[in-house]
């Protein structure tokens, strides 16, 4: 699985992302990460660190071997940064990625776990 931000504003707000509750990456700016996902149910929401009142949501079915992607973009709600989630197919996530960092998170606030070098999502059951 591949989130992808393509956007430049808000350049200094970092979106998290966590797949059924696990933090598995983050974007700021233009950028993109991918990890491993189970077979089976995920449900990705996206925030801010700042606030959860907020929140980005996609929900994706994965099958084994199949690559997802999802394109991370945002709203202005009443001056709030809102991410937001839609999953893309791979041949609008290409265009999508040209221009993009590949990112790896180094850093969480103390009541999340740092995702590691290879982050797996587990499937919900």
């Amino acid at each position: 699985m591949c989130v992808v931000r393509s956007s430049y504003a808000p350049i200094a707000v970092t979106f998290a992302v966590q797949d059924n509750h696990q933090l598995v990456g983050a974007t700021k700016g233009p950028s993109y990460f991918c990890y491993e996902a189970e077979p089976g149910e995920h449900v990705l929401v996206s925030d801010t660190f700042d606030t959860t009142d907020f929140v980005g949501r996609a929900q994706i079915v994965a099958a084994a071997g199949a690559r997802y992607w999802v394109h991370q973009e945002y709203d202005s709600v009443r001056g709030t940064i809102r991410p937001t989630l839609q999953a893309v197919d791979e041949a609008r996530a290409r265009t999508l990625i040209e221009g993009c960092d590949y990112v790896v998170v180094t850093g969480a606030p103390e009541d999340e776990l740092l995702p590691g070098e290879r982050p797996i999502a587990r499937a919900s059951r």
